[in-house]
């Protein structure tokens, strides 16, 4: 895939990341982690459910971690992402971008998610994440090996990106002003949940310096 004006956004994005992370604890990194993927999940499953049926979802979700319960839809998408960001070692900036590129096959009119196409449209969104936010090649093989994805192979994940990107008309920018308002309106739909502040972008109160509009 071509690198585009975006690809200088994410990239340093990935770099104010690591450098924040070199800094900070451990377990404030996990911290923040967790919270943006729980946010995320929760806009997955609002265009899939549907508002109100993702709100129930993840209020579920927590009082079956509470009651050690089985895990339901909302953990699976939350292990799902987690799975994905662990094994390639990406950083938040890479699920940020994967929803806004979900939104965007969304905001086509051409496409809905479902419970039957969530994971490969998050993977392929993913995909198509990674190859920009990194300096280095990222290839489709990395993720088949790093996910350990017995029955998928690589062609299929090749054909899952190329019908992503036809969805999002090839259009893979993310300029710093889409992602910041994606980031706090993220960050506020946290806050409400729990009832309590959060600030897990502090890597944007620096802007990035290559960073430009698309």
């Amino acid at each position: 895939m071509r690198r585009n004006a975006s690809s200088s956004t994410l990239s340093e994005l990935r770099r104010r990341e690591q450098q924040q992370g070199q800094r900070e604890a451990s377990d404030c990194q996990k911290g923040s982690r967790k919270a943006v993927i729980e946010a995320v999940t929760y806009q997955v499953l609002t265009y899939a459910l549907g508002k109100a049926k993702a709100s129930e979802e993840m209020r579920a979700a927590s009082a079956a971690d509470a009651e050690a319960r089985p895990p339901g839809l909302s953990a699976s998408v939350q292990q799902y992402i987690t799975t994905i960001v662990r094994q390639l070692e990406l950083p938040n900036s890479c699920i940020v971008a994967a929803l806004i590129y979900v939104e965007r096959a969304v905001s086509s009119g051409r496409f809905a998610l479902s419970l039957q196409n969530w994971q490969p449209s998050l993977l392929a969104a993913f995909v198509v994440a990674a190859k920009l936010a990194f300096d280095e090649p990222v290839w489709n093989e990395d993720f088949v090996k790093a996910l350990r994805i017995s029955n998928v192979q690589v062609s299929q994940i090749s054909r899952w990106e190329a019908d992503f990107l036809q969805l999002i008309s090839f259009n893979s920018n993310v300029d710093l002003s889409q992602y910041a308002t994606e980031c706090f309106q993220l960050q506020q739909w946290h806050e409400a949940l729990h009832g309590t502040h959060a600030h897990f972008f502090t890597y944007l109160m620096g802007h990035p310096a290559n960073a430009t509009a698309s």
